[in-house]
């Protein structure tokens, strides 16, 4: 990048181009609107500042999602305050109602809602025009048989859901660390003219990886994505 930056926002749009907003901690810099955000073609392998019309320059970006119409970011900057972004129109504006984000980070974008993961094996969503997120229902299952059990991951692979969370087995195995999976259909329904997401179906789960948790302490899956074979 032509500027160094920590806790900026990068969102591939098009597969053409990168564009890269906030991260600037040298205030001289980050108070000059021209460097607070830039983009890399692709194509041509460069970068180059963009010229960005915003009523604010968030330092550090928390979140964001490019939505499906490949055209537009939903971001939320480390205060809670919503943001889009418009390709087309080069606008970074927030958002008309003035609302904040309660859950800023881990979301995941799918079927035109937001996902995220929440306490006690919770999962949470909500469409982005909407204020409150609300639980996906029929996880029951999955609470009770590992109970207290916090997801650290999530990945959307079609309509189906996947998520990975730890897990130390009870007993004389008590030092093991596992990484564990589990994969859930999700339906959609309307009640009353409300939108209800639930889990259909687990279609797998299990234990993917065991470690020595007395030599590698806590576990910390960085990324997860889903791809077809």
């Amino acid at each position: 990048m032509t500027m160094a930056r920590s806790g900026a926002s990068a969102s591939l749009i098009d597969n053409k181009k990168i564009y890269v907003f906030g991260g600037c901690w040298d205030w001289d810099v980050a108070a000059d609107s021209s460097n607070w955000a830039e983009v890399y073609d692709v194509e041509t392998g460069t970068w180059e500042f963009l010229s960005v019309v915003t009523p604010k320059m968030p330092l550090k970006i928390q979140q964001s999602l490019v939505m499906d119409d490949e055209k537009h970011v939903h971001a939320v900057d480390e205060d809670g305050q919503i943001f889009n972004f418009s390709s087309t129109e080069c606008k970074f504006e927030a958002a008309e109602d003035g609302r904040t984000e309660s859950n800023p980070s881990n979301w995941l974008f799918a079927d035109q809602a937001l996902f995220c993961p929440a306490t006690g094996g919770r999962i949470l969503w909500r469409f982005p025009f909407e204020s409150d997120w609300k639980d996906v229902k029929g996880l029951e299952q999955l609470q009770q048989q590992h109970s207290g059990f916090h997801i650290i991951k999530l990945s959307i692979s079609g309509v189906r859901l996947a998520i990975f969370w730890e897990a130390r087995p009870q007993g004389p195995d008590g030092q093991i660390l596992e990484l564990w999976y589990a994969e859930l259909s999700i339906a959609t329904r309307r009640i009353e003219g409300v939108f209800e997401l639930s889990v259909a179906n687990i279609e797998w789960s299990g234990a993917v990886l065991s470690l020595d948790s007395s030599s590698t302490g806590l576990l910390n899956l960085l990324f997860a994505d889903s791809f077809y074979l």
